[in-house]
């Protein structure tokens, strides 16, 4: 299978609609129900794996991103992940869909999704349940942290030139892909 048939796989229809052509040619109705089933089956046909962890809310917040606060959690010898909630189902599946895609995940430019696992908000009357997707979380920070360190004020004009190479070719993949699994990359 190549990129591109790996790509058209999961090709997000509308903000409500997924279709999974291996399992079926109709459209997933968005229930609660079906978006789980949709997560489960998409994680199962790309080996993404399920973890059994939770963030630790005693770490705090790793960053925050444009649509969400990325948590954090501490697995052992300086291993450590962070999890990021997406705000609904429809978009998770989105998301989700786009990180599975072969090229992405064996980009040498862009983060690797590790697997996906469970939030639960017990803060609420009834307990919600919510998918995240489980990532490496990096040893020296996002890139505006390292950037703005004592290390990266004294990098080279060349290794900085280096980083704006490695940044722009991981936009242009995504812009390239995101035409053939209908994203938009800003």
């Amino acid at each position: 299978m190549t990129d591109t048939d790996n790509a058209s796989s999961y090709i997000i229809e509308d903000a409500l609609t997924l279709t999974l052509p291996e399992f079926s040619t109709r459209p997933i109705n968005q229930s609660a129900n079906s978006i789980l089933y949709g997560i489960l089956s998409l994680a199962q046909t790309t080996a993404v794996d399920i973890f059994p962890i939770i963030h630790q809310p005693v770490l705090g917040d790793a960053g925050i991103g444009a649509t969400t606060v990325i948590k954090q959690s501490f697995i052992g010898d300086g291993f450590e992940l962070v999890f990021k909630e997406v705000e609904s189902g429809p978009a998770f599946l989105r998301e989700l869909s786009f990180l599975c895609v072969r090229s992405i995940r064996q980009h040498p430019f862009m983060v690797t999704l590790q697997g996906i696992s469970w939030n639960i908000d017990d803060t609420q009357a009834s307990p919600v349940i919510r998918p995240v997707m489980v990532f490496e979380k990096s040893s020296k920070g996002s890139l505006w942290s390292y950037m703005r360190s004592e290390v990266g004020r004294n990098l080279t004009v060349v290794q900085r030139l280096s980083f704006c190479i490695q940044v722009a070719i991981a936009l242009g993949d995504l812009e390239r892909l995101s035409k053939k699994v209908h994203i938009s990359v800003m």
